[in-house]
């Protein structure tokens, strides 16, 4: 089931589970899955995983249990985190993250026709692949598999590693795969998992895959959802077949062995791309564990992506031709946009990672990863390799090329790759200074680059009053987000006229009903997390998990008091400011004083005023 971004409203378990569950899910263990995080006092920070950015913005708290990027603002707890990422719904997010920690799933409200429809074809869709690996897995160890048992053996991949990467074989028969998923699974559901052509696609033809060395390709769970298939045949084109996309099956978002790499990832901190399964399955077979695969083609965004977030350092490993084309600069491009501290190892000419490693061994390919070099370095190597140092117009093309990368490059760090670039095509580091200049001034540089981190921010006293009506909202929805006996006062002598935002009124609202449907809640869960199970509109969503995100405030009664007069007042003056530039409208359309409306208006306008009156001289308490 695909999330619309707004959870079935149907659909709810018990408070007590949701609580529980939270408690059990480490929100930072989930969320470093997939993205590299760090320590940064209390919190952890990384880069988010919701927009592209080069300075980390996103952060998660293990003590409230929820994250919240200061970017792009998006916000929520683990299974809002769940949703988002894998694009699932509510009640599969809640699911999977109760079978993560072993918890049993209550029985909740019965999902829509149309809920259950799409959640049951998924899980078909889901089942039909992992079926269909097990009979290429089959096939590969029964006779019909000889062909490509020799394929492997030729090119060194040994029993374990086919065993972990679950390699198979599909026959030549036109309708192998059809017959023995046919009695489990339907046509129209096999066509649909790109398992099968359609006779509009290509007449005559039914199996996608013939005589092919198979490779499952899984998303980040392990899940298979869908497959590269290596043709026996030397005629046979394309060499490399991927499934087409489907429903599970995005190449865009996909990276080869992601979820086997991803320990290893994790423990080295760093991640090696290289160009096709043969790479990554040599790789891993001889202990380079940290490698996933880009199927062949070059880098998209979200792949980029991915990567940025995935570790500290994404070393490029592609054979020597590729490395220098026109489309993996491209792809090196968008992941220096993404934040990523991109090195390029230089293969020797004419090999790729598998034939270093089977002709030249593991220490040669470690060589090569750590003597890798700078993205910026690796660039300016290439084209004067390729083009060499002629003309000053050429040096000056040459150096055009490079400017994007430089201006992409971190602020600590570009004068001095500029001075070096300009050295080494022997051009004029003004000239090319100031062409840097223009495009990074451009805004390549995250937003919020000096202010996403909030601890860096000095703290206001405790139990001070913030200065401003917005900041006076903040902290009163803060301390009733986070503490029930806050939230019982607030709703006691508050209203949610008193805040001016929309998405704040609309907080309000939800917290002072459940204030009322519950007025002697002992508060063992914090009101905020509980609220965000019931909150389906996306801004409000995101503004729940900012304010969570902010801890709870170091207040008293009397603090709160203060901000809710704050509050008060700045309403009261939007007000009369409105009533007045009516009175103003009416007057100049030649509305006379006495007029029924104008009456009405002056009343209204000299009880505001003496309300403000008595705020300002302190006789308006909460």
């Amino acid at each position: 089931m695909v999330s619309d971004g707004t959870p079935p409203t149907n659909v709810r378990f018990p408070p007590s589970f949701m609580a529980e569950l939270r408690q059990r899910v480490d929100i930072v263990e989930l969320i470093a899955e997939r993205v590299a995080l760090r320590p940064a006092g209390r919190e952890f920070v990384g880069l988010c995983p919701f927009h592209q950015e080069k300075t980390p913005s996103f952060s998660v708290s293990r003590e409230r249990g929820v994250y919240h990027c200061h970017g792009c603002h998006a916000g929520g707890d683990a299974v809002e985190f769940v949703r988002r990422t894998q694009l699932c719904g509510f009640v599969e997010a809640v699911t999977q993250l109760a079978e993560r920690v072993g918890l049993a799933v209550p029985d909740a409200r019965p999902l829509s026709a149309e809920e259950r429809r799409q959640q049951a074809e998924r899980q078909e869709l889901y089942a039909a692949c992992a079926a269909a690996a097990a009979h290429f897995q089959d096939m590969l160890l029964g006779p019909a598999g000889a062909e490509a048992i020799a394929y492997l053996r030729q090119r060194g991949v040994d029993g374990p590693t086919a065993s972990r990467f679950g390699l198979g074989y599909a026959p030549e028969d036109r309708d192998g795969l059809g017959q023995a998923l046919g009695n489990r699974f339907q046509p129209e559901l096999l066509l649909t998992a790109g398992l099968r052509f359609s006779r509009s696609e290509r007449p005559g033809a039914r199996d996608r895959f013939r005589r092919r060395l198979m490779f499952p390709i899984w998303d980040e769970q392990g899940r298979v959802i869908g497959f590269g298939g290596r043709a026996l045949d030397p005629a046979e084109q394309p060499k490399y077949l991927n499934s087409p996309e489907t429903p599970l099956f995005r190449k865009r978002r996909v990276l080869y062995g992601a979820h086997l790499a991803r320990p290893a990832i994790m423990r080295r901190k760093r991640v090696v791309v290289v160009e096709g399964y043969m790479d990554a399955l040599s790789c891993h077979q001889l202990g380079f564990s940290e490698v996933v695969a880009t199927l062949g083609t070059a880098l998209s965004d979200e792949q980029a992506g991915m990567l940025a977030r995935a570790a500290e350092s994404v070393i490029l490993a592609y054979d020597a031709d590729r490395a220098g084309d026109a489309a993996t600069e491209r792809g090196l491009g968008i992941l220096q946009e993404a934040g990523a501290e991109l090195r390029v190892a230089e293969i020797p000419t004419g090999q790729d990672p598998d034939d270093l490693l089977r002709h030249a061994g593991p220490a040669a390919f470690a060589a090569v990863l750590d003597s890798s070099v700078p993205l910026i370095r690796h660039l300016v190597r290439r084209a004067v390799a390729v083009d060499g140092l002629g003309l000053p117009e050429q040096r000056w093309r040459l150096a055009q090329r490079i400017v994007p990368f430089l201006a992409r490059a971190s602020a600590g760090t570009r004068s001095e790759y500029t001075e070096w670039v300009a050295r080494e095509l022997m051009v004029d580091p003004r000239e090319l200074q100031r062409a840097v200049d223009v495009l990074s001034d451009k805004g390549t540089e995250h937003r919020n680059r000096k202010a996403w981190n909030a601890s860096a921010i000095p703290a206001r006293p405790a139990n001070r009053p913030p200065s401003g009506a917005e900041a006076a909202e903040e902290t009163v929805l803060a301390a009733c987000l986070h503490s029930s006996a806050w939230l019982r006062w607030v709703a006691s002598v508050a209203s949610i006229h008193d805040f001016s935002a929309a998405a704040h009124q609309a907080l309000a609202a939800k917290l002072f009903e459940r204030a009322r449907e519950d007025p002697s809640a002992s508060g063992a869960t914090a009101p905020g997390l509980a609220l965000l199970d019931a909150v389906g509109d996306q801004v409000e969503r995101a503004e729940l998990a900012r304010l969570m995100a902010r801890g709870e405030p170091d207040v008293s009664q009397g603090v709160l008091a203060s901000c809710l007069e704050t509050v008060r007042r700045s309403r009261l003056l939007r007000e009369v400011e409105e009533l007045r530039a009516e009175q103003r409208r009416r007057m100049a359309a030649g509305e006379g004083m006495g007029s029924p409306g104008l009456v009405q208006l002056t009343r209204r306008l000299t009880e505001l005023t003496a309300e403000l009156a008595r705020s300002a001289r302190g006789g308006w308490h909460v």
